[in-house]
């Protein structure tokens, strides 16, 4: 569904950006940041509490600043990193010091576009209201020094210990990105191909030039496609090939890096599975803001980790990153506010542990929401001011993830502004509004939102129509109705369907006639559609006492001979 909006004008993403980069260049911006580990395995420090509770005469730099500018500036603001400038003493803070309250009151840093009250998401670099206000108190006072001695060490997370990776990798050769454009897109091919089905547990990414790598993103390449990204890479001069909404080939998300960002690790037991003969291509987005008119472009060759499990181990659960998009995008020229939005329909309990939206340079807003079917709604993307520049995962603190459950559905919404003060630079020129639809282009947009989710991790085999949905089932909690269900869906191809009839009509009904009975009573008058959709909606009860009757006999092999026309035995 497409359609557009009006609405009172507002700060367009190219004034926003322009903004944010005037900053810079005014050597003002305050990037907030934890500390970036310097090898595989190095911690990243995270965030404290800030005591807020001052008089404003009595916010000094030292004694309150410091530590958050500490906390969450350093790992860009030093001198060769990201930052256009250091902020690491009292000498460098004091002139930037009121461009610093700007940057911050004005939400053009720390960079940080997710709206705070849709998830806790882990290592959050956004400034909690303690510290807002401690800027804005540090600024009614004159931006005071204050007394090194009143200077407190910020308190830290203690560091997540990974070891050393299973896998290390780095571009074929160093590159030297253009100083004619300030944004070069580079994807480079790693040089690697996965023998054998591998599971990653946690991905991180170091970049080597940190002053002009803005960001990173990994993708995995099938094989049935590894031979497109090879003629890109040889169809185009230097080192890697240049690209800008992807790698050019439909690849699985697989980890990424902005400034600041921590490795990500999978909850326990739970991992990306990467296919047989699949291999690794890295978008890097280099900027040269940063450098002086007279400074050399530092060669770049950022390498990438992974953590695998031991060879012969499973997961019990996978960890599934999905595709939510609008592809039918129609966004005319000159309409300042368009509006497309999609649904989609659950097709089986998940649970939702992070996000990865992504919209190129036109967009203003992206959101995900799940409807729930009691009425109900939650948020899971939340970006009212999209930045193309830090688009990154977004994963949620695992006592925040989100269950979806059959008969909830999901809507995505993304806003676009394709007025003529919002057009992209390209070659120093500002390009003229042109109508404008999906596609993998500078000019092109897209309306796309990754869902990072859990499923059960089902066993790959000989083919048979269920293979694999026993050994998944087996690894199901006791009472785990939506996991049993998740095996055969997730099983590849017909086994849902001969699976739902073998165990959840026939057998069961054999077994638990009574419960089959109260069940099949409730899905007749229940308005949330299908049967199976009911048994989690409206007829959960009745569903609940049916499988806690068939559940044990099932797990015994009584179903047996009803499963062996879909290929499995319990």
């Amino acid at each position: 569904m497409l359609h557009a909006r009006h609405e009172p004008e507002d700060v367009s993403p190219m004034r926003r950006m322009t903004r944010t980069v005037a900053l810079h260049l005014a050597v003002v911006a305050l990037a907030a940041c934890p500390q970036d580990a310097t090898s595989p395995g190095d911690a990243i420090a995270d965030v404290g509490a800030t005591d807020a509770d001052v008089p404003p005469a009595g916010v000094t730099y030292h004694a309150h600043i410091r530590a958050v500018v500490e906390r969450r500036c350093l790992s860009c603001h030093v001198t060769g990193g990201a930052g256009p400038f250091s902020l690491s003493s009292w000498e460098a803070v004091e002139p930037m010091a009121p461009a610093m309250a700007v940057a911050v009151a004005h939400g053009d840093m720390p960079p940080w576009p997710m709206a705070q009250d849709c998830r806790d998401v882990q290592h959050a670099r956004a400034l909690d209201t303690d510290e807002l206000a401690l800027f804005s108190q540090w600024q009614a006072g004159g931006f005071p020094e204050g007394d090194p001695s009143d200077y407190t060490a910020p308190i830290l997370d203690p560091p997540v210990e990974l070891g050393p990776p299973s896998l290390e990798l780095s571009s074929r050769e160093p590159y030297v990105a253009s100083k004619l454009a300030p944004d070069d897109y580079r994807c480079f091919r790693l040089d690697h191909t996965f023998s054998d089905e591998t599971f990653v547990t946690a991905t991180s990414v170091f970049p080597d030039a940190s002053g002009v790598v803005h960001h990173v993103i990994m993708y995995e390449v099938p094989a049935d496609q590894i031979a497109t990204v090879e003629s890109l890479d040889a169809a185009d001069a230097g080192p890697g090939y240049t690209c800008y909404g992807g790698p050019g080939v439909s690849g699985q998300f697989v980890g990424g890096w902005v400034p600041g960002m921590q490795p990500a690790v999978y909850p326990t037991d739970a991992a990306l599975v990467l296919q047989e003969g699949s291999q690794l291509v890295v978008q890097i987005h280099y900027n040269v803001l940063g450098l002086g008119p007279d400074d050399p472009v530092p060669a770049d060759q950022s390498r990438v980790a992974l953590w695998t499990m031991p060879s012969g181990q499973r997961p019990t659960r996978v960890v599934n990153i999905s595709p939510f998009a609008q592809h039918l995008l129609d966004i005319p020229a000159g309409d300042a506010n368009v509006v497309a939005t999609a649904e989609y329909d659950v097709p089986v309990p998940l649970t939702y542990i992070g996000v990865i939206p992504h919209m190129h340079t036109l967009g203003t807003s992206i959101s995900v929401q799940v409807n729930r079917w009691d009425g109900t709604t939650e948020c899971l993307t939340d970006v009212p001011e999209w930045d193309f520049n830090w688009q990154q995962y977004y994963a949620y603190a695992e006592d925040d993830f989100v269950k979806a459950r059959l008969g909830d559905t999901l809507t995505l919404e993304c806003v676009y502004d394709n007025s003529p003060d919002n057009q992209p630079v390209v070659n120093g020129r500002q390009q003229q509004p042109q109508d404008v639809a999906w596609g993998e282009g500078t000019l092109d947009e897209m309306c796309l939102n990754y869902l990072v989710s859990l499923r059960p991790y089902y066993h790959v085999g000989n083919g048979a129509q269920c293979d694999g949905a026993a050994a998944c089932i087996s690894d199901c909690p006791d009472g785990d109705s939506e996991c049993t269900l998740a095996c055969i869906f997730f099983a590849q191809n017909d086994c849902f369907e001969c699976a739902l009839r073998a165990l959840y009509v026939d057998c069961a009904a054999a077994l638990c006639a009574p419960q089959a009975l109260a069940f099949a009573q409730c899905s007749n008058t229940c308005a949330a559609g299908s049967a199976v959709t009911c048994a989690f909606t409206d007829c959960a009860t009745e569903f609940g006492a049916l499988y806690q009757c068939f559940e044990p006999q099932m797990r015994a092999g009584a179903c047996n001979t009803n499963t062996q026309e879909c290929g499995f035995e319990l």
